[in-house]
């Protein structure tokens, strides 16, 4: 599910708003649902509380929380940076993109594993700059948005990338 206010979203302690808050879920953000509680009522919104276990820079942290399911969306929401998300290449050998909202990026073979580089990632129009901090890279990539889950890069070096909007759990199996 996809945290679907703009402001971003509290993960709380347990399933109640007056629970301590974990930290802020930004939107466009990606979570996977555990397990479902109590139905619940806020800002006139009725739905159940999901437990999850929110990704920092694409790992898990080690432990559970709870959000309002009112304000998240199956979908990724419309207003995000069109890159935001999981991401499937045609350039084969099981390749695979992340952006996540806090602008750091990964990409590597999908499996057992996760093979994976990363950086940060900054949107100007059209123009993806990835900058991986390791190798003081800088990748100028233009990307053509066909629409909300299918995105062409057009790289310096003229290559030419299809990516396809993907489930974060796609990126374990083959």
């Amino acid at each position: 599910m996809y945290v679907n206010v703009i402001d971003g979203l509290y993960h709380r302690s347990s399933p109640q708003i007056s629970s301590e808050k974990i930290g802020l879920l930004t939107f466009g953000e990606e979570i996977t649902v555990f397990e479902r509680s109590n139905i619940d009522t806020i800002d006139g919104i009725t739905d159940y509380w999901y437990k999850t276990q929110p990704r920092v820079n694409g790992s898990s942290k080690n432990e559970w929380s709870w959000v309002f399911g009112g304000f998240l969306s199956d979908k990724m929401p419309f207003g995000v940076e069109p890159v935001f998300g999981y991401w499937d290449s045609d350039l084969g050998y099981n390749f695979y993109w992340f952006f996540s909202p806090r602008n750091f990026f990964y990409h590597g073979l999908k499996g057992p594993g996760l093979i994976r580089n990363g950086g940060n990632w900054e949107l100007s129009g059209n123009i993806l700059t990835l900058i991986d901090p390791s190798h003081k890279m800088y990748l100028i990539t233009e990307i053509t948005v066909i629409d909300r889950d299918n995105i062409i890069f057009t790289h310096s070096d003229g290559t030419v990338e299809k990516i396809t909007r993907m489930d974060y759990l796609d990126t374990f199996f083959l």
